[in-house]
């Protein structure tokens, strides 16, 4: 199993470092400048890296957790069950707390109003059985219920399902393109306090 250290390891001997390290939560060794560096870099490169691009090895799908609904709308109708979004958005969600980026949001597939029987021959096309395009949205804040802003998803999508990068934490489930970007990344960050006094 390949841990964030092996990975920082990877990345001291990209910039020809003869240091190595054992942890990065706590630094281990704990007085070693690398670990150190390690520990208060890794996590923000490996971010910044996974926001770069759509990276198939962070995507994932789910539904959005609701917190705001306009008034008229069903889950809301006087203005009163829930906060109200800001204007003009119908909806606001939660903003999903392992989401480093939102890549989309969408319509959840919908059954077909119809009540005749599905015979075993035919073939039947469902309405918005898989969305395939985002629906607008805006990231923005808003304040709770008890006064405190928080991050949200804006949209007008009733029942939304987010498409985003989310933040994967264990190296094996990256792909070696990944790997080696984020290696890269994180060399380039580590050369300069670990290494600035060199030739």
């Amino acid at each position: 199993m390949t841990s964030p250290a092996d990975i920082c390891n990877l990345a001291l001997d990209a910039m020809s470092s003869k240091a190595q390290i054992s942890g990065i939560n706590p630094p281990v060794p704990p007085q070693a400048l690398a670990a150190q560096v390690a520990s208060r870099s890794y996590q923000i490169q490996v971010d910044s890296v996974l926001c770069a691009a759509n990276w198939n090895d962070g995507r994932v799908e789910e539904s959005l957790e609701m917190v705001a609904a306009a008034q008229g709308t069903p889950e809301n109708p006087d203005g009163t069950a829930l906060p109200v979004p800001p204007f003009p958005w119908r909806y606001a969600y939660a903003y999903p707390t392992d989401c480093i980026r939102l890549r989309f949001v969408m319509t959840p597939p919908q059954s077909p109003d119809s009540a005749v029987p599905i015979m075993t021959n035919a073939v039947v096309n469902p309405v918005n059985a898989y969305p395939v395009t985002s629906s607008p949205f805006v990231v923005g804040l808003m304040k709770d219920t008890n006064k405190n802003r928080v991050k949200v998803v804006m949209s007008n999508v009733q029942n939304a399902i987010g498409v985003y990068t989310a933040r994967i934490e264990d190296p094996d489930l990256w792909s070696p393109l990944l790997k080696s970007a984020i290696i890269a990344a994180l060399a380039a960050w580590f050369v300069n306090p670990i290494a600035r006094n060199k030739d």
